[in-house]
């Protein structure tokens, strides 16, 4: 399986991340406009938004044959645990596995580059696609912090 690549956030792929909440409404899909982007915004501007404004949180946009298949927001919760605080994948590629091997290699690299050894990130309950990605590569935390959400170790 070809390796995906991590790249900091580049505003060069905004309008492509812009568009796929229109790809995702013409599959049927809604998951990022229910779990992922604030009310009256698009995924580009408000990665972009998060990228500059918000500091204790670090945007990649993964590629895989220079292809964008997704993105992950996180932070850094102490020496050793990373929180994924939003991610997402490119509706032309879900149900291909992305999302597992999107969480499994960048846990990887956290591993190999930062000595990080835990990655944990929260789903909404109900966000059932979701719940069944992240149950196939995770582990349900015992701990369930806010109400509406399942924490996952991965």
């Amino acid at each position: 399986m070809k390796k995906l690549d991590f790249i900091s956030f580049d505003k060069k792929y905004v309008k492509e991340l812009n568009q796929w909440q229109n790809k995702e409404n013409m599959l049927g899909f809604d998951g990022l406009n229910q779990y992922v982007v604030l009310l009256d915004s698009l995924l580009g501007d408000y990665l972009q938004f998060i990228d500059k404004e918000m500091s204790d949180i670090s945007c990649k946009l993964v590629l895989k044959d220079e292809n964008l298949v997704g993105f992950l927001c996180f932070s850094q919760q102490d020496k050793d645990h990373v929180h994924v605080e939003v991610m997402g994948v490119n509706p032309d590629f879900r149900g291909k596995g992305i999302s597992g091997q999107l969480l499994t290699e960048f846990k990887q690299k956290l591993l190999e580059k930062h000595g990080l050894t835990k990655l944990t990130l929260s789903v909404n309950k109900n966000n059932d696609s979701g719940i069944r990605s992240f149950s196939k590569i995770g582990t349900k935390s015992q701990t369930q912090n806010k109400p509406n959400y399942i924490n996952y170790e991965i």
